[in-house]
């Protein structure tokens, strides 16, 4: 979770290290950082994934960092793409986690045609803690 959980084609869970979970591919990921705690000590001829303190809270994006988050109208009004699903998605699932409800989203705009990938930045600690709203 230090820089991007649930980058395309990465695993969902997994330890990499106390506190991190591995995004998938051997460069960091998008949107990362952002301080909290900095990366592990570099290992020769591999990329390290950044750590995120706890407390550095959780940051859920709209899309990574080479996608554009996408704009849906409803009525003559225009909402995020990310911002609608994730209301559709709390409806369906009110006590959803961070990790469930960003899994969610982006099957939910996968299923819609949209071509953007929401993540979750926060410490591993808190991926599984209840979305509160």
């Amino acid at each position: 979770f230090g820089a991007c959980f649930g980058k395309k084609g990465a695993p969902a869970a997994g330890a990499a290290g106390p506190g991190a979970t591995p995004v998938g591919d051997d460069e960091p990921a998008a949107g990362g950082g952002g301080g909290g705690g900095g990366a592990a000590p570099a290992t020769p001829g591999k990329v390290e994934k950044p750590h995120v303190a706890e407390e550095m809270g959780v940051l859920i994006t709209g899309c990574q960092s080479d996608e554009t988050s996408a704009d849906v109208r409803s009525g003559g009004t225009a909402f995020g793409a990310l911002s609608n699903t994730l209301n559709d998605c709390l409806r369906k699932k009110p006590n959803a986690t961070f990790r469930e409800l960003v899994m969610d989203v982006r099957a939910e705009l996968q299923q819609k045609g949209f071509k953007q990938n929401p993540c979750l930045e926060c410490a591993t600690s808190n991926a599984d803690k209840p979305f509160i709203c």
